[in-house]
């Protein structure tokens, strides 16, 4: 505005033509009037910039997270490998390799002709099931990552016969979210590691060598793809414990919302989910009941009891209370 004062003051002194001053003038106080506009509109401005770089994030991400179990192992079939063998080089069954083919043919299904980024435990049975898979899938995955981040749970340097019966029961006091296996890790302890992969799979496009991939797959382990739906849903551990291990070469398929999170796809298979509740009846009596498909119920699920009772099928009239937790705290009020 000074500026625009001076100029006018000056011209109607002056009449002769304008000097270069004149110009210089004018020009400062059109420059005066575009800073003083966004000055005012700065706060808009920025959030609009906020909104234009979270968007570019957004279209970055790849729109599939994989998540592949390995195929049938030798443990799986005989219980007492795991004392004989390190867990690291258990191998593949005749069956799971035929599982894993299977696999592929469903993945290639699914993607089409789109471009894949592999991931895969180092384990000798997560390499198996990886290389039956990429035979399906042509010259698509155009790189594979071995990622020691999506590990099986580390269960500790040897696994004798007893010794893990008497570990697993008391993991089932404890919970297997936060058992801690001697020289191993505990549930917690898996959860970090694969929540730090999570942000590394996210951030796979920011290369500007190569095109998009919009395909991560990930061969992995049952407890390892528990946790990392947990990480990326924000599970809390009681609905980590209710969720069932998927089976061998079983694929859960993560998608990107327009928001940039994931949500379960049903490109892939549903993870099963039950829970034990004890129903307490106005009449007295305790009753345990499982409830299925427990993921369908909103989060916090326990803050929804009339979705449990509709589930089970019983009046809700009848019910003094749910216990979610079936006895193991004196209050849960």
């Amino acid at each position: 505005q000074f500026c625009t004062l001076l100029v006018h003051d000056t011209t109607h002194r002056m009449p002769t033509a304008p000097s270069p001053l004149h110009f210089v003038l004018a020009a400062g106080a059109g420059a005066g009037s575009a800073l003083g506009v966004l000055w005012c509109y700065r706060r808009a401005i920025v959030e609009l910039l906020q909104a234009e770089l979270r968007r570019a994030e957004i279209d970055a991400m790849p729109e599939r997270i994989i998540l592949v179990r390995h195929g049938e192992s030798e443990a799986n079939v005989d219980h007492t490998v795991w004392s004989k063998k390190p867990d690291n080089m258990i191998e593949l069954t005749e069956k799971g390799c035929r599982q894993a083919r299977e696999a592929g043919k469903k993945i290639k299904e699914l993607v089409g002709d789109g471009l894949v980024m592999a991931v895969m435990s180092p384990f000798w049975r997560t390499n198996m099931t990886m290389r039956n898979i990429r035979k399906e899938l042509d010259d698509q995955v155009i790189e594979t990552r071995i990622e020691p981040r999506v590990r099986e749970q580390e269960f500790g340097n040897t696994q004798h016969v007893d010794n893990m019966k008497t570990f697993r029961e008391i993991q089932k006091k404890v919970g297997r979210f936060w058992y801690r296996f001697p020289e191993g890790e505990s549930g917690a302890d898996v959860y970090e590691r694969v929540a730090s992969v999570l942000t590394s799979i996210k951030s796979v496009n920011k290369r500007p060598d190569r095109p998009k991939i919009d395909n991560v797959l990930v061969v992995s382990h049952g407890l390892t793809m528990r946790l990392i739906l947990s990480a990326e849903m924000a599970w809390s551990p009681d609905t980590f414990h209710t969720v069932w291990n998927p089976q061998n070469c079983e694929i859960w398929v993560l998608k990107k919302t327009e928001h940039g999170t994931y949500r379960i796809s049903p490109e892939g298979s549903f993870p099963k989910a039950t829970r034990d509740v004890d129903i307490h009846y106005k009449s007295g009596t305790i009753e345990r009941r499982t409830v299925e498909d427990y993921l369908d119920i909103p989060q916090p699920r326990t803050c929804y009891p009339d979705i449990i009772l509709n589930k089970l099928g019983i009046p809700h009239e009848d019910v003094e209370k749910i216990d979610f937790w079936c006895g193991q705290y004196s209050r849960n009020d």
